[in-house]
């Protein structure tokens, strides 16, 4: 509360990566799924009801289990779950921010499915905001088949160059060939041995139409640098306006 004071802020968003899990070296316990919510009351209590509390959630079944989402949302203005780096530790080529899912592949790792997860947990749908990536996921060493999608790589998907790096270097450049999918509505690029996924205006625009059309409360992204050109930006504002 001290902070928001001494600076004027609008309120502040909690991001636990993750309750009940050492995945990111953190000290962790069961009674986490419980603390999280003891957390956040504290936390609105401290900021009062006219600042901004909510948080980052993970997106997947994890976070959900882990925690009481419910309650949780009860207590948050919103809920921002992190639709990004969601198929990237596997040596199969798949897309880390989609809308869908696509055929074949991991059914989970997708926006859709998040959203419907945590609507069941409880968060009421407009308080959702989705996650668009403005950087990339990279495999290498990927089989030359079928423009690289859902095959094998020597890597698993190791963060990538963000857009604007993109733009410059690989879209249509340096061997690079962008694809789209369709049913997953996400960009890929491909040139014979390294894969990337990656967000573009035009999956951007897809978030935003089922965002509108689900009645969810916005999209946010990660992260500001990676857009030095603000085209994505402009997807986002021009998508939701």
């Amino acid at each position: 509360k001290q902070v928001l004071d001494d600076y004027g802020l609008d309120g502040v968003d909690i991001d636990w990566e993750y309750p009940c899990s050492g995945e990111a070296g953190i000290d962790f316990d069961p009674s986490d799924r419980e603390n999280f919510t003891y957390l956040m009351r504290e936390m609105r209590k401290a900021a009062g009801e006219n600042r901004i509390v909510s948080i980052a959630a993970g997106g997947g079944d994890y976070f959900v289990r882990d925690t009481e989402m419910d309650k949780v949302a009860a207590i948050c203005n919103y809920v921002q779950i992190m639709t990004y780096d969601l198929n990237c530790f596997t040596h199969t080529t798949r897309h880390h921010t989609s809308l869908y899912a696509l055929a074949g592949s991991y059914p989970q790792g997708n926006a859709d499915y998040c959203t419907r997860i945590f609507h069941q947990a409880g968060v009421p749908m407009e308080k959702i905001v989705l996650g668009a990536a403005f950087y990339s996921r990279k495999w290498t060493g990927v089989k030359n088949e079928k423009n690289g999608l859902l095959q094998d790589a020597e890597s698993i998907g190791g963060y990538g160059p963000g857009y604007g790096e993109l733009m410059e270097q690989y879209i249509g450049k340096n061997g690079f060939v962008r694809y789209w999918d369709d049913t997953a509505k996400a960009p890929y690029l491909f040139d014979g041995s390294t894969f990337i996924t990656y967000e573009d205006a035009q999956s951007i625009a897809e978030k935003c139409a089922y965002i509108k059309e689900k009645g969810l409360l916005g999209l946010m992204y990660w992260e500001h640098s990676c857009d030095p050109s603000g085209e994505l930006l402009k997807a986002i504002a021009d998508g939701l306006a």
